[in-house]
């Protein structure tokens, strides 16, 4: 499930099946004046650290305006000379992905890496295809920008229609989607079954009549409107009822937060998935936690030199996940 750029909104369509029932998020230091004006200024500490334990990641090589640094064993490494505001920052390091970013007005110093090796089997392939890579049938294995929800709204408003309200089973299966999803992105993010101003609405129904549920014999799919890569608004339609009670209405909860296809048919997210899991996996957990410590049009492998001028452009796409019966 992912979006394309372009100068009208524009429409794309993505095939999965289902058979069961701001900058990088960091540790501030208190910056002076000085430092908030001109960029980050000689003698200041610069740290970096995993993403996802939040240890210091000893060895790195970071070059900041075109000078070359290596982290010590603290993760930590002394700027000798100015990095002004707009200037490169690159990071290496064994375990991770390749960081590239900018020197930014009112920076923070402490720098998280994306892993690419983890206990929980995360690594850079498996990002690019959940993160970034769309699954669009005509276009799939594109490349695009990470979009999500804002993170400063903060709240996902989960909206039936009466005929979902009127059934017990399906209203718990949304209550229990909506915790599952909120726990599994540290409450960052909360998504709560009705009506709440200020919300990103998400819009559920059912429409076994649907022209595209009809002739595609599909479960259920998603469309999504975005503006500057930010999550706006969403659609669920299903073909039935017993579909909102199964576990295809937390996967369709994955895409409304920017979440692609998992290649693990075992996952959630996964495509034509083996068994029927009730949650998110560490895994697709991980990768969530990390999405929120970038900004919406964020580049693979973590590139977010362009993201400005990429949410810039304004325009809004809409992302619609199908999902065969």
């Amino acid at each position: 499930m992912k979006r394309a750029l372009v100068a009208l909104p524009l429409l794309l369509w993505f095939g999965c099946t289902d058979t069961g029932p701001s900058s990088p998020t960091t540790v501030r230091r208190d910056l002076g004046a000085a430092d908030t004006a001109q960029g980050i200024v000689p003698g200041s500490t610069v740290q970096i650290v995993s993403g996802e334990s939040g240890q210091p990641v000893g060895g790195a090589r970071v070059v900041i305006a075109g000078r070359e640094h290596v982290s010590d064993a603290a993760g930590q490494l002394t700027v000798a000379q100015l990095a002004p505001n707009g200037a490169t920052l690159d990071i290496e390091a064994t375990g991770f992905l390749n960081r590239q970013t900018l020197i930014r007005r009112g920076e923070r110093t402490t720098f998280e890496l994306w892993p690419s090796r983890s206990p929980t089997r995360l690594d850079a392939d498996y990002t690019r295809v959940l993160v970034y890579e769309s699954a669009s049938i005509s276009g799939g294995g594109a490349v695009e920008p990470l979009d999500r929800p804002d993170i400063d709204t903060a709240r996902v408003a989960i909206v039936p229609t009466v005929a979902i309200l009127r059934d017990p089973r399906a209203m718990q299966a949304l209550r229990d989607a909506a915790s599952e999803i909120t726990d599994a992105v540290g409450g960052t993010i909360v998504y709560a079954v009705g009506e709440a101003p200020g919300s990103v609405p998400i819009q559920l129904r059912i429409e076994p009549r649907n022209e595209s549920i009809v002739d595609e014999n599909l479960r259920a799919f998603t469309r999504c409107w975005m503006t500057r890569l930010v999550i706006t608004r969403c659609d669920i339609v299903y073909r039935d009822v017993e579909v909102v009670r199964s576990n295809t209405t937390l996967h369709e909860l994955g895409h409304t937060f920017g979440l692609n296809h998992s290649p693990d048919r075992s996952e959630i997210m996964g495509i034509r998935r083996l068994r029927s899991p009730h949650g998110f996996s560490p895994r697709e957990r991980l990768v969530m936690k990390l999405m929120l410590k970038r900004p919406p049009g964020n580049l693979f492998p973590d590139n977010d030199r362009q993201a400005p001028a990429l949410r810039a452009l304004g325009e809004t796409s809409r992302i619609v996940c199908r999902h065969p019966g």
